[in-house]
């Protein structure tokens, strides 16, 4: 139906530009022929004889030629049908040009509907394909770690990719292995507490308070678990308590901390909601604190935690293969390693860097021959362009 009522507008609109083509002239509005120019001539000649301006001979001589010419100029029926067949013609052309155009133009750049353009649709094909990336990258990472369960960081690094994609039950689960395999790490326990936290909508909960005071015990400046614990006084509504603790931390926190703007806005909420003054309590904020807390990798505090933009989202994908490039130049004879991050590479669109991948993890197994032929031809199957 739309488009049927489209071809009638579009029908309309030529006919209306049609028109002045198909009007029938009067006589006044064709143009003048050569037939009546020569006739008006005579008649000039014959008024010019009549006062002498020219003699009878001439005169005479003059008429035969006119008439002559008049003969010969074309028939003024003739020429004026030819001029009404013109313009019929150009009408039928005109309207043609108006309908088939608006047809052809709105094929190209029109929708039958309201809808987002073609440059949005294809952002939004972007995106997808980019989160598309992230879920394959993250899935490999998975699947290598199962072939290699006693990798510890490998379980942080998983469990800190689904917590920064949202999937907080799944990095709870990745953090407890790394915390069962290396129960020493403090960093793995924080993490685990605050995907716990984050699991319980943002609350610290009684488990993870227990997980944030086991790592202060070990590492009492973890500025993550000590403004988890103020938080979570703060929660439980002992604003003081809380206020007091993050100034505490704030003042014993370095110059280029991440944490201490968090702390520093979470206090003075606080203490203007518990009527507390903080007037020479707090150290004063480095220059480019506000600045610093909007750059943050991670939001500036728990309660104002969002899901992360396909940008923010790409950029942990960064984070996480850098991380695994990492930990391989420390530790290279990790075979599954390379195979990983020479996927990852591949899957990033980054050949390149997963030929010299594949490169440095050949250098890594120098001399054992059966996994140096392992990796190429995981490399032939990914398609690494081959050295030189």
């Amino acid at each position: 139906m739309l488009w049927l009522a489209l071809t009638v507008l579009a029908a309309g609109a030529g006919l209306l530009v049609a028109l002045p083509f198909l009007r029938r002239r009067t006589d006044a509005e064709l143009p003048t022929t050569p037939a009546e120019i020569y006739k008006s001539q005579l008649d000039d000649l014959a008024k010019d004889e009549a006062v002498g301006d020219v003699d009878a001979a001439t005169a005479a001589n003059l008429r035969i030629e006119i008439e002559r010419r008049i003969l010969e100029a074309p028939n003024v029926t003739e020429s004026a049908a030819a001029a009404a067949s013109f313009d019929r013609v150009t009408a039928a052309a005109v309207a043609a040009i108006v309908v088939l155009g608006s047809a052809i133009l709105y094929a190209a750049t029109g929708s039958p509907s309201i809808g987002p353009s073609a440059s949005n649709v294809s952002a939004d094909r972007d995106d997808a394909q980019s989160l598309a990336d992230i879920d394959a990258a993250i899935d490999r990472l998975r699947a290598r770690l199962e072939q290699a369960p006693s990798d510890a960081e490998g379980w942080r690094m998983l469990g800190w990719s689904y917590f920064e994609t949202g999937r907080y039950d799944q990095s709870i689960e990745a953090y407890r292995r790394a915390v069962s395999l290396a129960p020493a790490q403090a960093g793995y326990r924080s993490a685990l507490a605050e995907a716990l936290t984050w699991a319980n909508g943002g609350t610290v909960s009684a488990e993870a308070r227990d997980e944030f005071r086991a790592v202060i015990a070990g590492a009492s400046d973890d500025e993550r678990a000590r403004y988890c614990l103020a938080l979570a006084k703060a929660q439980g509504g002992d604003l003081r308590a809380a206020v007091q603790d993050w100034i505490a931390a704030i003042g014993d926190a370095a110059p280029d901390s991440t944490w201490a703007p968090v702390m520093r806005a979470d206090a003075e909420t606080a203490a203007r909601e518990a009527g507390i003054s903080l007037n020479g309590r707090l150290p004063p904020a480095p220059e480019g604190a506000s600045a610093a807390t909007e750059a943050l990798p991670h939001p500036p505090a728990l309660a104002t935690r969002t899901a992360p933009s396909p940008e923010a989202q790409q950029d942990m994908v960064d984070d996480m293969i850098g991380g695994l490039e990492r930990r391989l130049a420390n530790n290279p004879r990790d075979a599954d390693g390379w195979v990983l991050l020479m996927r990852s590479r591949m899957v990033m669109g980054q050949p390149d860097r997963a030929r010299a991948a594949l490169s440095n993890s050949l250098e890594a197994f120098q001399g054992d021959r059966d996994t140096q032929q392992r990796l190429r031809a995981v490399a032939s199957e990914l398609d690494v362009p081959s050295g030189g």
